[in-house]
């Protein structure tokens, strides 16, 4: 036990006695890991919120053909109709973001109740471009407004127009590996992360050791060698939770930051009022399923999470006292770096069901496993399968670790 404290605070000495080290990692993890994560999304709510509070300007053809669809966007403030000769030819020339083509003869055939085609015309397919959406919608609550004045004629009412509503929920059920977009996110980036989280420095009090010539001191020294492996597995894995909880910490700051600088560049809600008006849409028929999660299932998550992250690491301690040096310690790696992407590839086999041994696989179970904690979904034998075979591969890698660190053959080659 001596020997482990020993290491583990030798290690956190020396990373606090680098203090270049130090400040590249705080800077690294707590400040251009969010504010590089958070730009994108930064700038994607930038030009939506940029393109709402600005006027729409739509180029059409044969404007003159529809003056009462002039007439009932003269009450949406933000969608302004230019008349135009060609509105394809405007668009194609970046003039305007949008068109409209209106056939002739456009409100004399609505008159007469026969069909007409009016073609929007738009660039393809951009990043944070709401034109498409908001001219859309502007159309169609025209379009219902025509139909509810011939019901209104008929002596009939709006709600002739949708003889039935459609409701829609999510059930869990009873199948295992409840598969969702947000299961395969957080699994994804568990893995991942838990890969990451320990690899730099696993490598570097091992491998990078070894190339420095400093692991044969520590050898020499009274400590036992597996008081010395277990204080630098501790000390890796306490550094890189740390260095998680900066990130977090400094990832929800930036997120609350950015949005307290769109407030105030953006009157948010002249935005969504003037839009809401225009695109028809109310909150309350806006409906997000996030999964309700307890706090058993936020438990046996970091369980699972715990396990992915000890095998990771000392996987990684194994590849760094085998290898002869960084070089080739991160190179064996770059291969181990894979499993994450294989393992969440089991999301996109629909048919795929997890029979109890599959619950036997290392990396593979917290796969299946996760996911069902996020729906309350807890199974007594997939989760001892799971945890016990977690524990088996963890003791095994420990006594290889073991086992080679008492090897001079390869603790002292080069």
């Amino acid at each position: 036990m001596n020997a482990f404290w020993t290491v583990f605070k030798k290690e956190w000495l020396e990373r606090f006695r680098d203090r270049r080290g130090l400040l590249v990692s705080i800077l690294t993890f707590g400040l251009a890991v969010p504010v590089i994560s958070m730009i994108p999304y930064a700038l994607i709510l930038f030009n939506i919120f940029n393109q709402m509070s600005n006027q729409l300007q739509v180029a059409v053809s044969g404007l003159e053909q529809a003056p009462k669809l002039v007439e009932y966007s003269g009450g949406a403030s933000q969608v302004v109709f230019i008349p135009v000769e060609d509105a394809e030819t405007d668009v194609r020339r970046d003039a305007y973001t949008i068109g409209v083509v209106i056939p002739p003869d456009f409100e004399a055939r609505i008159a007469i109740g026969q069909p007409v085609t009016v073609e929007i015309i738009s660039k393809q397919a951009q990043v944070a471009n709401t034109a498409a959406t908001r001219l859309e919608s502007l159309l169609m609550q025209y379009r219902r407004d025509l139909a509810t004045e011939r019901l209104a004629q008929a002596g009939l009412g709006p709600e002739a127009l949708e003889p039935f509503k459609l409701s829609s929920r999510e059930i869990v059920t009873e199948s295992r590996f409840q598969r969702s977009f947000f299961s395969w996110m957080l699994v994804f980036f568990i893995t991942f992360y838990a890969f990451t989280l320990s690899s730099p420095n696993a490598i570097s009090a091992t491998a990078g050791e070894k190339e420095q010539l400093s692991m044969e001191v520590l050898l020499l020294s009274p400590a036992s060698r597996a008081g010395i492996l277990m204080g630098k597995i501790v000390y890796v894995i306490t550094y890189g939770f740390a260095n998680l909880a900066l990130s977090s910490f400094s990832l929800v700051a930036t997120m609350l930051g950015g949005l307290l600088i769109l407030a105030n560049m953006f009157d948010m809600q002249n935005v969504f009022a003037v839009n809401r008006a225009i695109m028809d849409v109310s909150a309350s028929e806006q409906q997000v399923n996030l999964p309700e999660i307890s706090l058993q299932g936020l438990l046996m998550i970091g369980l699972l999470v715990m396990m992915t992250v000890l095998i990771f690491t000392v996987l990684q301690f194994v590849v760094g006292i085998w290898s002869r040096n960084e070089n080739q310690a991160n190179g064996i790696l770059s291969i181990v770096n894979l499993l994450p992407s294989l393992t969440s590839m089991v999301f996109f086999i629909d048919s795929y069901q997890p029979e109890n041994w599959h619950y036997l696989i290392p990396l593979f179970s917290q796969t299946l496993l996760i996911p069902d904690m996020l729906v309350n979904r807890f199974e007594a034998v997939p989760l001892l399968y799971s945890f016990a075979s977690s524990i088996a591969v963890i003791v095994l890698l420990l006594w290889a670790m073991s086992w080679m660190m008492n090897r001079e053959e390869i603790i002292y080659r080069y």
